[in-house]
């Protein structure tokens, strides 16, 4: 909220006590800045929080196999919506770190999941020469329909020597230090997926390669957007659960 334009006020943890709903960010994920500009504690927060409360998160990493209470905002009409802005963002950060024009440069984008498959499109739609790597033959051949190139994790090493922008999409390592070598110094790596990573970052930038870390990306390069997108999915979420109880009580 603090990269908004808007005048919000700022919660209390009393606030917490009485809420209805909590709308927020993971926060077994990672830390960050709460109600009150300090991390949020995940403990904390369910101490704080009514019994009837819902908390509603965008995502389900890391959180304990015993936390059910939570009603999760994981609709594909958010997935979707959320991998337009990350692609968006990937682009932004792409060009910031480039020294060169995307027109005409080749890509690479690891995994073809609905962020990667977005960030492809929009890259071939700027004059790239993209290639998509993916572990499933389902996923490479879309990505050929899309009228690109496409390999197998097999390949991968023939195509990092072969792009000058390579996006790793897959929340799993697929880069180790071995591979990071056969990438061009002039070529811009950046990773949008969540932990544990596609490479290690402190690899990458030993071996002098133009790299960076770029998750979280909707909150960090369109803060207003992501949150739209979430408060959308967590009013069609209260709405769908409304909608199944009226069934109920009319049965």
């Amino acid at each position: 909220l603090e990269n908004s334009p808007l005048d919000f006020p700022r919660a209390s943890w009393e606030d917490v006590s009485q809420a209805d709903a909590v709308l927020m960010a993971n926060p077994w994920r990672t830390p960050f800045p709460g109600p009150l500009g300090e991390a949020i504690d995940a403990a904390a927060l369910m101490n704080a929080l009514r019994p009837d409360a819902r908390l509603v998160f965008p995502d389900v990493l890391k959180m304990p196999a015993s936390f059910t209470r939570a009603h999760l905002s994981d609709g594909e009409d958010y997935l979707r919506k959320n991998a337009v802005l990350t692609a968006e963002g990937a682009l932004h950060a792409l060009m910031s770190r480039a020294a060169f024009s995307l027109q005409g440069a080749r890509a690479l984008v690891i995994g073809y999941g609905r962020i990667g498959r977005d960030t492809a499109l929009r890259l071939r739609d700027l004059g790239c020469t993209v290639c998509a790597c993916a572990r499933r033959e389902e996923s490479r051949a879309l990505a050929r329909a899309d009228g690109l190139f496409a390999c197998g994790f097999g390949a991968l090493g023939g195509r990092l020597g072969w792009a000058k922008l390579i996006i790793s999409t897959v929340p799993g390592r697929v880069m180790e230090r071995s591979e990071l070598k056969l990438i061009q110094k002039s070529a811009v790596l950046i990773d949008v997926a969540s932990a544990p990573y596609g490479f290690s970052l402190d690899d990458a930038l030993a071996l002098g390669l133009n790299a960076a870390r770029e998750n979280n990306l909707p909150g960090r390069y369109c803060p207003m957007s992501a949150g739209i997108v979430q408060l959308d999915a967590f009013l069609n979420l209260i709405a769908s659960e409304q909608t199944r109880s009226h069934e109920k009580e009319e049965i």
